[in-house]
Parts: structure tokens; C-alpha cells; sequence
């Protein structure tokens, strides 16, 4: 494998199908990305519920593709026109970062009616076909571009990976049951099952 100075080497675990072993792949992407992209080293991946279920094929999903979508890790290129994490910090290299499963479009009548989960041109990171042009779309890797249209959010150097890994996904969906279930002070509460989402 050739590498150029305007490219680095990244490696990759791509999923192949039920019951089929992951492809250990090595490859190169561009230093920089393109317009409103960020290159994410990934320093740390987490196993979601639902990649279990992709690999058992209890969830469909596309064949061959790149799983993960709960990491933390360190901004190594940045795009053209820049990128803005959610407070509107500017991200830049050496920065923490996690970012949501998905990036949306930003312009169709769902992202324009506070629906931007329900994208109409929408594309999960972990959850897309694999393909040699756009490679690292997941986060069992060494490294990820992030697309437009996704919220990045840096992270605190105090906070450890672990931490901060499971944030776009298992994190969320917690925080989010817990704010739709209002305050729960003098409440009885269950709390059944295994993991985060429990």
C-alpha cells in the first residue's frame, strides 16, 4: 500500500454478512476531506444493542457495511467552508468530539419541520452500504467522516472515553426516556433489563 503525504492510512472491520467473518481492511483517505466534512481519528468505539442484532441478523441492514455508530474521538482534518459544533464552537484539529448517528440534509420539509431525524434524504453512520468511495461510515474503524448535517458536540477533557462514547446513541436514547417520563421525583419507578437503555 502507496501512501501519499496528502493521504493517511486507516484501517477498517467490515461487516459481510450473518454468520461471515469481518474483512480486515486497509486503506488510505484524503488529510482533508471534503467541503463541511470532518477526518475523526476514532480513539474509542462502543457495541450497540444494534449491531448485536445486525451481525445475529435479527435487523436488516445493508451487506457489506461499516457497523458502529457510538464513538468518541480527535479531529484530524477539517473541510473546506469549515464545521461548527452544536454550540457553535468551531471544530477544529486536535479537538475531542462525538457526534449523532445520523446527518441530515438541512432542507427538506421534515429537517425544516424540527423532524430532522426523519430526513428524507438522511444517512446513519453504522447503518449504510459500505462502498471503496465513501469507506469509513461507521465507527469500527480507525477513522470517520462526518458528513454535513451531522451535530458534533466537543468533548471535555475531563471526560473519559468511555463516557463519552456511548453518547450519540445509548446516552441519548436514556436522556431522552427521561425527559419524556417528566420529573420523577416521588414517583415509583422500574428499571428492567441489562445496559444503558435497560
Amino acid at each position: 500500500m502507496s501512501v501519499t503525504t496528502d493521504t493517511i492510512p486507516v484501517r477498517l472491520a467490515r461487516w459481510d454478512g450473518v454468520q461471515r467473518p469481518f474483512a480486515l481492511l486497509e486503506s488510505s483517505t484524503p488529510r482533508t476531506p471534503g467541503p463541511g466534512e470532518l477526518l475523526v481519528r476514532i480513539d474509542l468505539a462502543t457495541i450497540c444493542g444494534s449491531d448485536l442484532h445486525t451481525v445475529e441478523g435479527r435487523r436488516p441492514s445493508p451487506v457489506p457495511s461499516l457497523l458502529g455508530h457510538e464513538q468518541v474521538g480527535t479531529v484530524v482534518g477539517v473541510g473546506a467552508g469549515g464545521v461548527r459544533c452544536v454550540d457553535g464552537l468551531p471544530a477544529e484539529e486536535g479537538m475531542r468530539v462525538v457526534w449523532s448517528v445520523a446527518a441530515s440534509c438541512g432542507v427538506c420539509e421534515r429537517c425544516t419541520g424540527d423532524l430532522p431525524n426523519k430526513c428524507l434524504d438522511l444517512r446513519k453512520y453504522g447503518h449504510e452500504p459500505w462502498s471503496p468511495d465513501a469507506p469509513l461510515n461507521g465507527g469500527f474503524a480507525t477513522h470517520c467522516v462526518v458528513l454535513p448535517g451531522t451535530a458534533v458536540v466537543a468533548v471535555p477533557t475531563e471526560v473519559p472515553d468511555a463516557v463519552a462514547g456511548p453518547a450519540s446513541c445509548a446516552t441519548a436514547t436514556v436522556a431522552a426516556a427521561l425527559d419524556a417520563a417528566g420529573p420523577l421525583a416521588g414517583r415509583r419507578v422500574l428499571i428492567t433489563g441489562a445496559g444503558m437503555l435497560g
